[in-house]
């Protein structure tokens, strides 16, 4: 048995687009986002560019 055959929570596979898949719970602020990112829960992106295939996790703040 592995360490992973007792997680409890459910792992869903993420498939991104040319579309950026930003969280309802995002604050996106005249900012420009590129192909294949991501935006996670509670990400503040104030005057910020995301280039392409990038990503941001949960709780950050990006400025500039």
């Amino acid at each position: 048995m592995n360490t992973f055959d007792t997680h409890t929570e459910s792992i869903q596979e993420k498939v991104l687009s040319e579309v950026p898949a930003v969280s309802s719970r995002a604050k996106v602020i005249l900012s420009s986002l590129g192909k294949y990112t991501e935006v996670g829960d509670d990400v503040k992106l104030n005057e910020t560019v995301l280039g392409d295939y990038s990503y941001i996790m949960e709780r950050s703040n990006v400025i500039y």
